[in-house]
């Protein structure tokens, strides 16, 4: 654990009195890594600006747009708007707006803290500033011990692996219908569903297999247009077939339970925490000072976003919301629908490799699975195999899950909860002095932090589980009743 005064001696930070828990204490420098980086628009080697010089600040001007945004945005953005209009419908309109300002505002605060570990972490390794990535991993046998590494593997495994669940999902419930339109106007043949299915799990397989985190870059870009084209796709879609009726549909509260619902898919929505730290370890020095900027300006952009769509989907669909909004749209026979189904899926799939980026970095980490230093641009063979084995066993689970993606995303939310909100609190509190070093405020705004992240992801989850073992139960009794 290192004490705040070593910190801000060490990376140029302002001193204690001025630092809060919303401004850097510093920006990480640091060698070059061959120009192999996300977002990376400087010249390998280029040496770090200090904390406050005008190279800085030039920087945070000019943060928005930049690659490093476009990639960030790619990650907030994803398969869990599909779900949040639904979300609002279980909380309720007010509820809903106050839940997703809330959990946006603590996921701002809480990515901003693992960029300051990270940026900690590189400053007292100097000798790792030639490798790709830092993850939660790292951050967590500094900050606490070797034991911690355990229980932040298997949390941030399950975040970002039902993530890409969901994804697959969506893309056999979406696909399946569309290509079926297209090409078998008359009925799809038997078994189609699962030919879709594994089609998207192969060119799932063949964009992981891309070994270059620039990939990521491009990706990103291209998921970026596809998004953009789907939402004004949707809201043509909606003022045509499907008028907002405010007054008949949107109520104020619902129910308590869809406040825990709203929270778990608010979270699983915008928490691209592990993405970010992706983002941040392996960016250029002046990337890396704007980069908490970036992520705020990034995060509110994204959820204002979010909210115009949930709350649009509701006032179209009110208390008949599907879980899957696209569900809703009663004619997907239309170019229009069919331009709006496709845009999504093609966002889905440039999600879908950021997404399990950090897990595939945890997993060949841990077991040493890469080459050896200087063949970064190449994958092992145990590398392919474990990628392949990851994926093939997300399809399997997207066969069984059907079209429960609402409760796939609450449980998610569930495990999203522990990787936004608790464990960045905790590593940071760990790394700069500990709770006797922070100020009143960000005290108050850490203890609010864990509370609301401990208690919305044992109801999360405890919702999820409810959900999608009441079918199986009243199913058994129906069974037990028969004669």
């Amino acid at each position: 654990r290192v004490p705040t005064s070593v910190v801000g001696a060490l990376m140029g930070a302002a001193p204690r009195e001025d630092a809060s828990l919303l401004a850097p204490h510093g920006a990480a420098g640091g060698a070059a890594d061959g120009g192999r980086r996300y977002g990376s628009t400087e010249s390998a080697g280029k040496a770090a600006p200090g904390h406050g010089s005008a190279g800085v600040g030039k920087a945070i001007r000019g943060c928005w747009p930049s690659p490093a945004a476009a990639t960030t945005f790619k990650s907030v953005v994803g398969s869990g708007f599909f779900a949040l209009p639904f979300a609002v419908r279980q909380s309720g309109l007010l509820g809903g707006i106050l839940i997703v300002s809330l959990v946006c505002f603590f996921t701002v605060v809480t990515t901003k803290q693992l960029v300051y570990s990270a940026a900690t972490y590189k400053e007292l390794n100097p000798n790792l500033y030639h490798r790709h990535e830092i993850g939660f991993l790292e951050l967590g046998a500094m900050a606490f011990s070797d034991w911690a590494m355990y229980v932040i593997s298997f949390t941030l495994f399950c975040s970002q692996y039902i993530a890409v669940c969901t994804y697959l999902v969506f893309l056999h419930a979406t696909l399946t219908p569309l290509l079926a339109t297209v090409f078998w106007p008359s009925g799809a043949p038997a078994g189609f569903g699962g030919v879709v299915l594994v089609g998207s799990v192969v060119v799932e397989l063949v964009l992981a297999l891309a070994p270059d985190p620039s990939f990521m870059e491009r990706m990103s870009n291209f998921g970026n247009g596809a998004f953009f084209a789907s939402v004004i796709f949707l809201v043509v879609h909606g003022l045509i077939y499907s008028p907002p009726d405010p007054s008949r549909n949107l109520v104020a509260f619902e129910s308590l339970d869809g406040i825990f619902m709203c929270f778990g898919i608010a979270s699983f929505t915008l928490s691209a925490h592990a993405e970010c730290l992706s983002i941040f370890s392996t960016a250029d020095s002046v990337t890396q000072a704007a980069y908490p900027a970036t992520v705020e300006r990034v995060t509110w952009f994204a959820s204002a976003i979010y909210l115009f769509l949930a709350i649009f989907g509701y006032a179209c669909f009110g208390a008949g919301t599907q879980q899957i909004i696209f569900a809703n749209y009663t004619e997907p026979e239309s170019t229009l629908g069919l331009l709006l189904q496709l845009s999504i899926c093609l966002m889905i799939f440039c999600n879908f490799p950021l997404t399990l980026f950090p897990v595939h970095q945890m997993i060949e980490q841990q077991f040493g699975l890469g080459l050896p230093s200087g063949r970064k641009c190449r994958l092992s063979v145990h590398q392919v195999a474990s990628r392949f084995a990851l994926i093939i066993f997300a399809g399997v689970i997207a066969y069984g899950a059907g079209s429960k993606f609402g409760d796939i995303s609450t449980i998610g939310g569930a495990f999203v909860g522990l990787v936004a909100f608790v464990l960045p609190p905790l590593i940071y509190t760990s790394l700069h002095g500990g709770w006797a070093a922070q100020s009143w405020f960000e005290l108050s705004v850490n203890l609010a932090i864990l509370s609301l992240g401990l208690f919305g992801s044992l109801s999360s989850l405890a919702e999820g589980i409810h959900d999608i073992a009441a079918p199986i139960a009243r199913v058994g009794s129906a069974s037990e009743a028969a004669p």
